[in-house]
């Protein structure tokens, strides 16, 4: 049993964050993905949900935004957290 279910995962969107959410969701975490798509694309999201048929929540925040970053954390009660920033 996962004792961390709720994960955010900044840079999400990312060529290592799209994976590292398809295997977070697989293995039955909720995802809730922030990311300011300076190097990604929001159609990833659509591309993640046909590969692991469950939908993320997601913000375009960046990282430097630290009350829009609090206000997430609490609103999903995450449990941790994951850096993939480029």
């Amino acid at each position: 049993m996962n004792h961390f279910k709720n994960i955010l995962v900044h840079g999400g969107v990312g060529s290592i964050g799209s994976h590292t959410c398809v295997a977070l969701l697989n293995e039955g975490y909720e995802v809730v993905v922030g990311d300011n798509l300076s190097n990604s694309k929001i159609d990833v999201l659509d591309k993640i949900k046909q590969i692991t048929y469950k939908k993320v929540t997601f913000y375009k925040i960046d990282i430097t935004d630290g009350s829009s970053l609090e206000k997430i954390l609490f609103a999903h009660q995450i449990d941790n957290v994951v850096h993939l920033l480029a």
